[in-house]
């Protein structure tokens, strides 16, 4: 799981979560990303992406942007994570501050 921060400390950065299981797309993903300085962190799992969340989460960092492959390679699909959301009412949380 790849995580890029910028090392800015005078402002809070957006945060996207990229979960995406083929390198070549994260790889487009992420260096457009860096260029519109927003930080990301990458999952190739549902389950990566739950867990990423949940830890970004207790660090009080809310996710701006998600960008969710629909099928990945492990068998798990976008769609679980986004049951995940809904059920747990992540969506609320995260978009309280705006």
């Amino acid at each position: 799981m790849e995580t890029y921060y910028e090392e800015e400390e005078d402002e809070e950065q957006p945060m996207a979560l990229i979960i995406e299981d083929d390198q070549i797309v994260q790889g487009f993903v992420s260096t457009q990303l860096k260029k519109m300085n927003i930080e990301y962190n990458i999952a190739t799992t549902v389950t990566q992406a739950i867990n990423k969340y949940k830890e970004l989460n207790r660090e009080g960092i809310n996710i701006d942007l998600i960008f969710l492959d629909l099928l990945l390679e492990d068998g798990s699909n976008g769609i679980q994570f986004l049951q995940e959301l809904k059920e747990n009412n992540w969506l609320s949380k995260s978009f309280s501050n705006y």
